[in-house]
């Protein structure tokens, strides 16, 4: 839409593009979904996963088989798209842990140390993956597969 001024008759029209249309703070614009988008330092990588670097990085001591006990720094974690044997798994847990269980299914990682990983995370670390998770739930990206 375009206005059209002149400041009388004989002038010249000038055309000034009109101003976009502003929501009042009363609208409400249902198709932006928060929930549904990567957290800001994530990122996704072309095979579909996302890398998400930890606001605050954990370490975990793990042994295996009587081994000497060794300690793992997770400054980042990988999170994968799921599948419906990961859904299902989800469904069946109880609900005090359906959470650690989503993490550990997307985390691929050893049940045992994703269990321990999510227990120690940071809150916001923990939301930002379940943020993730939410991505992954909604239609995402193409992994090229």
């Amino acid at each position: 839409m375009v206005k059209r001024m002149a400041a009388d008759a004989d002038e010249s029209v000038i055309e000034l593009p009109a101003e976009p249309a502003r929501p009042d703070d009363d609208v409400v614009i249902e198709d932006i979904q928060p929930e549904r988008d990567l957290p800001k330092r994530a990122v996704q990588n072309p095979d579909g996963t996302v890398t998400l670097p930890l606001r605050f990085a954990r370490s975990l001591k793990v042994m295996r088989g009587g081994e000497t006990v060794r300690e793992e720094r997770f400054e980042e974690v990988r999170l994968h798209r799921m599948t419906g044997a990961d859904l299902a798994s989800i469904a069946s847990a109880s609900a005090d842990s359906q959470m650690a269980v989503a993490f550990t299914r997307a985390t691929r990682l050893n049940p045992a140390i994703a269990s321990k990983l999510f227990a120690k995370l940071d809150a916001a670390d923990a939301a930002d993956a379940g943020a993730v998770i939410g991505f992954f739930m909604g239609s995402g990206g193409r992994t090229g597969r």
